[in-house]
């Protein structure tokens, strides 16, 4: 009984450390981030909403023309051989475009918790922990559609040379994907 207890305490104790780890590493991030926004604010003038909002669309329209060609393309496919998405290579940029078929939110279980939270938030910060100024460390951004579907999701400052990064990134992403569809097939 007493060997049961003493057991179940170190258990505790070692998931307690481990969320305290977990929990330092968040904080160091938000800091990180709060210094960046202390910044921008810092360094820009006052703009009304309006004009932030038109040269914000301006913006867009100027990103969706100047499109690069990727340097490569590669279909990712689930064992039945339908498409999960698409892997466009670009120079330290990859594009991932999930099949419209499979509609997902951002708030969609293991995209948000696993894929976003573990694993990309966990690269950028393992990136800034080695030493990366923002600039050059791992970064991503969503795009969605009117309904609020992810319809593309760029990953920034990745080295598309590196086989082992692009292959973690790629299977992270794919078991996501993965997850959501069998998800969206059993209903649930």
């Amino acid at each position: 009984m007493e060997e049961d207890y003493l057991k179940r305490l170190a258990e505790l104790k070692r998931e307690l450390e481990q969320k305290k780890l977990e929990l330092e590493k968040e904080l160091e991030l938000i800091k990180f981030n709060l210094v960046l926004v202390d910044k921008a604010l810092s360094s820009s003038s006052f703009v009304t909403a309006d004009v932030l909002l038109k040269k914000e669309k301006e913006e867009v329209v100027a990103k969706k023309e100047v499109k690069p060609k990727p340097i490569k393309t590669e279909e990712i496919k689930d064992v039945d051989e339908s498409l999960l998405f698409s892997l466009n290579y670009h120079e330290k940029m990859l594009e991932v475009i999930p099949n419209p078929s499979i509609k997902f939110k951002e708030d969609s279980a293991p995209f948000k918790n696993f894929l976003v939270k573990k694993v990309f938030e966990g690269k950028r910060s393992s990136d800034i922990e080695s030493g990366k100024s923002p600039e050059e460390s791992f970064d991503y951004e969503i795009f969605k559609d009117t309904e609020g579907n992810i319809t593309s999701i760029i990953l920034k400052n990745v080295n598309i040379h590196d086989q082992q990064e692009v292959r973690n990134l790629t299977n992270s992403i794919k078991w996501t994907i993965k997850r959501i569809k069998e998800k969206i097939k059993g209903g649930v």
